[in-house]
């Protein structure tokens, strides 16, 4: 049991370690010459919000518009984080840009099943063009799933509906060439990418 826990011990010091010479890296200056709009597109993404108050509900669906893909802002969480129960946590893996931890929640999320948590290095974006802010990519990552996910559902059931259409109103549908653009469909079961 003690090696178990020392050997933790020391892959934590060795990962701070690493986040402590990536921080150096990050903080040099680099050789070359940036551009003023290289600059600029940069510092507007690092000040592009990414988070969002509204409280993350499966019964409703995050709005799936093309603004909201272009800024893609990650609903709050429901569970409260103070509840971790951290006799139980396990260490899945540590990377760049903080650690990830294997956790299950204390009370009525006692019984459920256990979620991957992660940690990250920097609370604060660093100020440099060279590097990006984690925590606003893996949000902004994770806020698109379900919006991607939302819109195929939306497919589905416009496709459902489509075909327990009854067949006098198919007479009367409007044409192929009259009818409004659909939006693209996933193919499943495809021989190669182009037929995707």
């Amino acid at each position: 049991m003690n090696a178990a826990i020392d050997a933790e011990r020391d892959e934590s010091a060795e990962m701070h370690r690493q986040y402590a010479v990536r921080q150096a890296e990050l903080r040099r200056v680099p050789s070359w010459d940036l551009d003023a709009a290289k600059i600029v597109r940069s510092t507007r993404t690092l000040h592009t919000p990414f988070l969002d108050d509204t409280p993350m509900d499966i019964s409703k669906p995050p709005s799936f518009r093309l603004r909201d893909f272009r800024t893609p802002r990650l609903r709050k969480c429901t569970f409260d984080l103070d509840t971790v129960d951290w006799t139980r946590a396990r260490l899945l893996g540590c990377g760049a840009d903080g650690t990830v931890y294997r956790v299950r929640f204390r009370g009525e999320h006692d019984k459920g099943p256990f979620y991957a948590l992660k940690l990250f290095w920097d609370a604060e974006p660093i100020n440099t063009v060279t590097s990006y802010f984690g925590p606003q990519r893996e949000c902004q990552n994770a806020a698109l799933l379900p919006m991607i996910r939302a819109s195929i559902d939306q497919a589905n059931a416009v496709a459902a509906a489509a075909a327990s259409t009854p067949e006098f109103i198919k007479s009367t549908a409007p044409t192929e060439s009259t009818a409004p653009t659909a939006p693209p469909m996933f193919v499943p079961n495809t021989k190669s990418h182009y037929d995707a």
